[in-house]
């Protein structure tokens, strides 16, 4: 979506829902259908500031009817062995390089209000 806030700039707030044919926890498949999604709403000519994927109709992978002819999870011992490693080293040692990301994200806090009831190095001092 683009900035709501920016007035002076051509608005643009696509959405798409994309029913997978089998659910899965496959992240390469998962990242897959996200960048398909993304392939078919996506317009030129306009200044972007976020996006986002919305999970839903979510069930335990023990509860998954399969469909006779849809083809088996693939990868599934790499996704095991990148769950494992970031579990082990923290999370982003493993990522897919077709995620895009470059940088860590970080949250913009110039306009944060003091710590001073949680954080002792911000506490008023008197005197």
């Amino acid at each position: 979506m683009t900035d709501r806030f920016r007035e002076d700039q051509p608005q643009f707030n696509p959405s798409i829902s994309l029913p997978l044919p089998v659910a899965t926890g496959n992240t390469i498949e998962l990242n897959q259908w996200a960048r398909k999604g993304l392939r078919s709403i996506f317009r030129t000519g306009y200044r972007y500031k976020k996006a986002g994927v919305i999970l839903g109709e979510i069930s335990h992978k023990s509860k998954v009817q399969t469909d006779l002819f849809a083809p088996t999870q693939s990868n599934n011992e790499l996704i095991q062995v990148m769950d494992e490693l970031n579990g082990r080293f923290g999370k982003g040692t493993l990522r897919l390089s077709q995620d895009g990301s470059t940088r860590n994200w970080a949250m913009k806090q110039e306009k944060k209000s003091p710590d001073y009831t949680t954080n002792w190095d911000e506490v008023a001092v008197c005197g």
